[in-house]
């Protein structure tokens, strides 16, 4: 009993970084859509590289945040392909006015850019209408939103020239992002939020920053 005793005194004296490991992944999709199938192997995944096809399923795995990456703090995706699909990474709605207004946004991640609109609206005095704005697009827009675990983020190289709307805001913790080469504009609130935000790569290239797209930044020189 003595001898247990002494065993659980030591474990606790250890550091917390001998008790928990940091665990570092590297990962190549060879089908997109994959993503989570491929780290279900590992019980949890602090840094994480993914190279191959990529997705809106696999997007839509890591822009949730939860689970097994919940505590994911380092990201490189810069040399994903990306591979179109039909099913979008992100969904929200909101309703407005007491007539029953509602709108509903879907976002996918294409190698193309499209909006389409889809939706009706009823007559007299009960109107109620309801629309369906779809966004395609290879520039990640509200990708990681929110997502405040997130320190260092590599953006992929398939993006092309533009850094989608929201796409990182509301990362509070977020210190370093690394852009794409030749990154020409960054959308409205891309940045806004990131009170910790020190260093950004790849920024020589801009020649438009949309609104609010650094708002609370602070840290950034």
């Amino acid at each position: 009993m003595k001898r247990i005793f002494l065993s659980m005194l030591t474990l606790l004296a250890l550091p917390l970084c001998m008790l928990a490991q940091e665990v570092e992944v590297t990962v190549t999709l060879t089908e997109a859509g994959t993503l989570q199938e491929r780290l279900s192997e590992y019980d949890y995944v602090d840094k994480l590289t993914v190279k191959g096809k990529f997705n809106s399923l696999d997007l839509k795995y890591l822009s949730e945040h939860k689970g097994r990456i919940l505590d994911l703090y380092y990201l490189d995706l810069s040399d994903i392909e990306i591979v179109n699909s039909d099913k979008p990474y992100l969904e929200k709605s909101e309703s407005t006015g007491a007539i029953g207004y509602n709108n509903y946004f879907k976002y996918y991640l294409t190698t193309y850019e499209k909006q389409e609109e889809t939706g009706s609206a009823g007559g007299g005095h009960g109107l109620h209408a309801e629309y369906t704005y779809h966004y395609y697009s290879s520039s990640f827009l509200k990708a990681f939103n929110g997502c405040t675990n997130l320190k260092e983020v590599h953006l992929p190289k398939a993006m092309g020239k533009i850094v989608g709307e929201s796409i990182l805001g509301g990362c509070s913790n977020l210190e370093r992002v690394v852009l794409p080469e030749g990154c020409e504009s960054i959308g409205d609130y891309a940045f806004s939020g990131c009170t910790a935000l020190k260093e950004m790569s790849n920024t020589s290239k801009i020649s438009h920053v949309g609104s609010y797209a650094f708002s609370g930044t602070g840290e950034l020189k």
